[in-house]
């Protein structure tokens, strides 16, 4: 199951760079916005640094996800992605 039912994201024509999400439930309501910047280049490959998404629900509430480093050629375990083996 998706935490969403839908998600709208908007790229740059250009290069296809992400620009901004919505996120968004089955019977429409928009519930996280996401807005994707400071682009940067990681190995060569080119990806926005700074995600911002914002609560749509409880308006003060964000969170901020900021890369420094990316390895592109890491090759994580499955497991990694569970639930239980991300913590708080």
């Amino acid at each position: 199951d998706a935490s969403y039912e839908r998600i709208r994201l908007w790229l740059k024509k250009a290069d296809g760079m992400p620009v901004r999400g919505e996120y968004v439930t089955a019977s429409g309501k928009l519930l996280r916005l996401a807005e994707f910047s400071e682009v940067k280049s990681f190995s060569g490959f080119k990806r926005p640094a700074k995600m911002l998404m914002k609560n749509l629900l409880a308006e003060k509430r964000f969170s901020i996800l900021q890369i420094d480093t990316f390895n592109v050629k890491a090759k994580p375990s499955p497991t990694t992605f569970v639930l239980d083996s991300l913590g708080r």
